[in-house]
């Protein structure tokens, strides 16, 4: 009957132990969801303003290939198949 009491009051005292590392855990868990929603609105802010500069330098990019010269020299410069290539486009179905 002893042996019993002990292992009851070990499971009981175990279980108390796991229930605070479950409510750790819980607590933990939360943290790192509200870093990672706060990480993510971060990372938005700052696409947007990546692409507000890439629309800027497109802008940019698209007066100066008017002038005949930098067109031809932008063609022959390869500079289209690498932008093609970075974006993963196949050449051969172009």
């Amino acid at each position: 009957m002893g042996y019993s009491n002990a292992s009851t009051s070990e499971r009981l005292d175990m279980a108390i132990r796991d229930n605070g590392a479950w409510a750790d855990r819980a607590v933990l868990q939360a943290k790192l969801s509200t870093a990672d929603q706060q990480l993510a609105k971060a990372q938005a802010i700052i696409m947007q303003g990546v692409a507000i500069e890439v629309t800027k330098r497109e802008v940019i990019y698209r007066d100066r290939i008017k002038d005949p010269a930098v067109r031809g020299c932008v063609g022959r410069s390869g500079l289209f198949e690498l932008i093609d290539a970075a974006n993963g486009i196949d050449i051969a179905k172009h």
